[in-house]
């Protein structure tokens, strides 16, 4: 094996910064799901705020005196706003379920709580949010942009534009909520800084973001065609028409589980075509190449989930030991491999791996058989291992051995996609940072010698995928947003763990699937229903939006 390891000598232990993403290799599908659905993203959570942040533009730009400056829209004016929403959302589901994200309330409403306190009225001027533009400058306003809601200032002194689009929006929302005393004390005074509780529950009532507000509202429907823009032709192109049929997807998934569909069965259903063992998701025919767009986001999310399970265990194993020998590590490795009696060609770990799940045949027979065949019955696919990893992210044996499986099962089961270089596949499978090709290509060629060995292939990924990945992008983290995420260093054969580099923070996780927000969203806007269990179902509206779009598909074609 070539020492390619890390060489700097250097530790570096000024502006340390946590970070999430520590071998940066979650972009790729953060990317392609911006491009199938633009204008939704992981932290625009509900429907409404489409509308109201329109509406609290709207109330800036129309009003008296309004020299549109953006300086005067931060801060306290943008500010009262949000408050009222994020108080009065609060009282209206305070006797009930409790409505999760509101932004600016706080984890479990922790903030909000405390806003209100004893107080009665409550001021508006809360320090709720960094962010002078609150959740609007946070996480809707590019998405409000790819909506084709707002346009970017006219120069940079003035406040965003509002599109035809975004002023009707805008109006209904303001529509909806005219008869409320708290407009009224708005349009009295140009602008309130407090809140009664019996003007907020009123507010609530009809401005609310939850589905039984929204569905009293003007906005609804405006909302709805926002979102699916059934009028417009069905063209690739169009991000509106990409946002539809992901959208659609989003349904589609709902309504093939037949009442049956919880949240947590999304990616299963996706990246295995099951919901759970033994209940498959069969994807209208209409849909199927925009289902194959989300199945790659979720084999995008395990390709990195293997890859950071092997950085968490040797992560873990470093701070316990605070310095480990570059041959120590390797042996430490291999010795997982032998116990679990690992030690064999790639292609025959490949062979026990399908057989322990209840799959027979040789590695040859499984490259074709994979996908189809090793379901969630054993409990051994990849959805379920990293099940498993997540319920033991501080122990290095398990998240390494879960490492190896997951990203020798995930070649087997979409080695099909890659050999007949499905055009799909390569739209995302090409994006860069470590790009899924590359990793085929490289596995695929290893694999042609039937020797290769777990005692090579380890030491290789550790190499290839891990070390050299995490110095370029610490070095590149460092060297052009000037702070630190170095989590080791390396001198004379020997990795460090870096003093101040407490407490370990565990780099282990799927990146977030954007269909998650679509169906929220769905609920929000009534064409997914919530039963008490959390068991979702389309409405009879949501069948005739679903339908509507396998119509464009079809028409499509």
């Amino acid at each position: 094996m070539n020492d390619l390891y890390p060489q700097w000598t250097a530790e570096i232990i000024e502006n340390t910064v946590a970070g999430e993403d520590q071998l940066g290799i979650e972009g790729a599908a953060q990317s392609y799901q911006q491009e199938i659905l633009p204008g939704i993203i992981t932290v625009t959570d509900h429907a409404r705020y489409y509308s109201f942040y329109a509406w609290i533009l709207y109330r800036f730009i129309f009003g008296k005196e309004s020299k549109r400056l953006i300086k005067d829209f931060r801060g306290a004016f943008f500010k009262h706003h949000e408050m009222a929403l994020i108080l009065s959302g609060y009282l209206h589901h305070s006797n009930g379920n409790p409505f999760s994200g509101i932004v600016g309330s706080g984890t479990n409403n922790v903030k909000v709580k405390r806003f209100w306190g004893t107080a009665d009225p409550v001021s508006l001027d809360q320090d709720y949010f960094q962010n002078k533009e609150g959740g609007f400058g946070q996480y809707y306003r590019t998405a409000m942009m790819a909506m084709g809601i707002i346009e970017e200032q006219e120069e940079p002194r003035l406040v965003y534009r509002l599109t035809e689009r975004g002023k009707a929006l805008a109006e209904a929302y303001q529509a909806s909520i005219s008869d409320t005393k708290y407009f009224q004390n708005l349009e009295t005074h140009g602008q309130i800084s407090q809140i009664s509780k019996q003007d907020a529950e009123e507010y609530a009532q009809v401005g609310c973001l939850c589905p039984e507000a929204i569905n009293h509202g003007q906005d609804r429907k405006l909302l709805l065609d926002t979102f699916f823009r059934l009028d417009e032709p069905p063209n690739y192109n169009n991000p509106h028409v990409r946002r539809r049929n992901s959208l659609g997807v989003a349904l589609d998934i709902v309504y093939q589980a037949k009442g049956q569909f919880h949240r947590d069965q999304l990616r299963p259903a996706l990246y295995i075509g099951e919901y759970s063992p033994g209940i498959h998701y069969l994807p209208a025919n209409d849909l199927t190449n925009w289902v194959q767009r989300w199945k790659m986001v979720e084999v995008r999310h395990m390709f990195t989930f293997g890859l950071q399970c092997l950085w968490a265990a040797f992560l873990l194993e470093l701070r316990s030991k605070t310095d480990i020998k570059k041959d120590d590590w390797k042996n430490w490795v291999q010795n997982q491999f032998i116990e679990s009696e690992w030690n064999l060609s790639v292609p025959q770990l490949a062979e026990k791996f399908c057989a322990e799940a209840g799959l027979s045949g040789d590695y040859g027979t499984l490259l074709s058989r994979a996908k189809k065949d090793f379901g969630m019955g054993s409990g051994l696919d990849e959805y379920s291992l990293y099940v498993n990893a997540s319920r033991n992210q501080t122990n290095p044996v398990i998240l390494v051995k879960t490492g190896i499986r997951i990203l020798l099962q995930l070649f087997l089961r979409y080695f099909p996609e890659y050999h007949n270089q499905d055009p799909i596949w390569k739209e995302m499978a090409d994006k860069p940072r470590l790009p899924l090709v590359d990793y085929f290509h490289s596995m695929d060629g290893k694999l042609k010698d039937f020797k290769w060995s777990v005692m090579e292939w380890g030491p290789w990924i550790y190499q290839e995928y891990i070390f050299e990945q995490h110095e370029m992008i610490a070095l590149e983290k460092f060297r052009y947003q000037e702070y630190d995420t170095f989590k080791f260093y390396y001198e004379d054969g020997i990795f460090h763990w870096p003093t101040g580099k407490t407490p370990y923070q565990e780099p282990i996780r799927l990146a977030g699937n954007r269909l998650n927000n679509c169906i929220t969203m769905l609920v929000d806007l009534g064409l997914i229903l919530q039963g008490d269990l959390g068991l979702l179902s389309l409405s009879s509206e949501g069948e005739v939006y679903r339908e509507k779009i396998l119509e464009g598909l079809r028409n499509a074609d």
